[in-house]
């Protein structure tokens, strides 16, 4: 059975690699993309997306592109509106859970006397 919705948060520069686009559309019936700006986003901005990924009601949030600072404060207000930090019981909690894509395999690429690690296009899970 498939989730209703996620947003993906993806830098406008990166693309999905196929086997990720087939995970999300295994996974979910919409698939929305928040766009990040070639640029990146001040620390300021950052906590206005998540103000407003977290408002969105359940759609699941996929970090496709590493923004650690985004991804540490989804997580950070998830677990504070759950009661995780405090241990109080915080009733008005978010839907959102939060995904990114995680793959262990590496292809060697050599350039001359370099040697250059890259991401496989397949192995990728959603964790």
């Amino acid at each position: 059975m498939k989730i209703a919705k996620c947003i993906v948060v993806l830098n406008q520069q990166h693309t999905l690699f196929p086997q990720q686009t087939d995970l999300l559309d295994d996974k979910y019936s919409t698939i929305d993309y928040l766009r990040v700006p070639a640029a990146g986003w001040t620390l300021s901005q950052i906590n206005d997306v998540c103000d407003k990924l977290l408002k969105t009601d359940d759609a699941d949030i996929i970090m496709a592109s590493p923004i650690p600072a985004m991804l540490i404060t989804l997580a950070n207000r998830i677990a504070y509106s759950a009661g995780v930090q405090d241990g109080s019981d915080i009733t008005a909690g978010y839907n959102a859970l939060v995904y990114t894509f995680h793959n262990d395999k590496r292809i060697k690429n050599q350039f001359g006397d370099k040697i250059v690690m890259t991401v496989a296009p397949d192995g990728w899970v959603l964790i």
